[in-house]
């Protein structure tokens, strides 16, 4: 059993991380991750379909037709894998999916981000896949912002300031993005030839203990000349809040609504949300971060 400190859980796994560095910790594990030969489905499921099933607490999820995870109880991750499923496809949907949904299972928030560090805070980037978060702090680290996640990082609403935890999946980017900022890739993202997606290095934060977090930008999709940025208020940004958090098309059947509902309340108490246009051209990208970070400084990400 491989061991880590993984987004502040201790977790045991049978499975050895494709990114995250071995941490050995004293006393039992928070989490425990097995591969089993053959993964049963939850009994009396309150939401089926061919990739989802899901009970209270207990989410089994197909990724391909070789390989399936169930995730039961915020504490357990099972692992059903083919023979010819290559690591990287495990460990992508394990620090994915897998720890989003056991997250959620223990009452932690997982936001659908990239962030990086300004004053001691991680600053977070949300909006919807190849919206171009990954590309925004890969262009945010050149200027000297340490990267704090890729994808994913891992709040508790609980405390007060609010802190996240990330997770360490490394910096992923495109073939184009990786090429226009001219930073040098690494291995592969996925055994998928059509994938064209690998691990870069940047420099990243200090965030041990995690890091405050109080501020949150949504990349909008709408084709914008020029760039603009402007603060979410009310039922706009409860709603973007909503949809910053990962796997949030799963929230109807991984919570009750009315507990959403007041995790979402409780969040846009203690976070800034804004809204962030820009042109839709990845030739300006480093213009786009440096937008961005003169943003941080007048508005006092503090």
């Amino acid at each position: 059993m491989h061991q880590y400190v993984f987004s502040g859980l201790r977790v045991s796994s049978e499975f050895k991380f494709t990114i995250a560095d071995c941490e050995p910790f004293d006393g039992s594990p928070d989490v425990t991750i097995r591969f089993v030969q053959y993964l049963e489905k939850p009994l009396h499921p309150i939401f089926a379909d061919e990739i989802v099933t899901a009970a209270p607490n207990d989410v089994w999820f197909c990724a391909s037709g070789d390989l399936a995870y169930r995730v039961k109880d915020g504490s357990e991750i099972l692992i059903q894998r083919g023979e010819n499923v290559p690591d990287a496809d495990v460990n992508l949907y394990l620090v994915g999916t897998g720890f989003g949904v056991l997250c959620l299972q223990r009452d932690l928030i997982p936001f659908h981000c990239s962030a990086v560090e300004y004053n001691g805070h991680a600053v977070a980037f949300s909006g919807e896949s190849g919206v171009g978060k990954s590309t925004l702090a890969a262009a945010l680290s050149q200027l000297g912002y340490g990267h704090v996640c890729d994808d994913v990082c891992i709040a508790n609403s609980a405390q007060t300031p609010m802190r996240v935890q990330p997770m360490p999946k490394g910096l992923k980017l495109w073939d184009d993005a990786a090429a226009q900022l001219n930073i040098a890739q690494g291995a592969r993202v996925s055994a998928d030839l059509d994938f064209h997606k690998s691990y870069v290095n940047v420099d990243r934060a200090d965030q041990t203990g995690g890091l405050m977090f109080n501020r949150i930008y949504i990349l909008d999709n709408d084709i914008a000349p020029e760039f603009s940025i402007h603060e979410l208020k009310g039922a706009e940004k409860h709603a973007e809040l909503r949809r910053a958090i990962y796997r949030e098309e799963w929230l109807h059947f991984l919570q009750e609504p009315r507990k959403t509902f007041d995790l979402v309340s409780t969040l846009a108490s203690k976070v800034a949300v804004f809204a962030f246009k820009r042109p839709d051209d990845l030739s300006r990208i480093k213009e786009s971060a440096k937008f961005l970070a003169l943003h941080f400084d007048d508005g006092d990400a503090e």
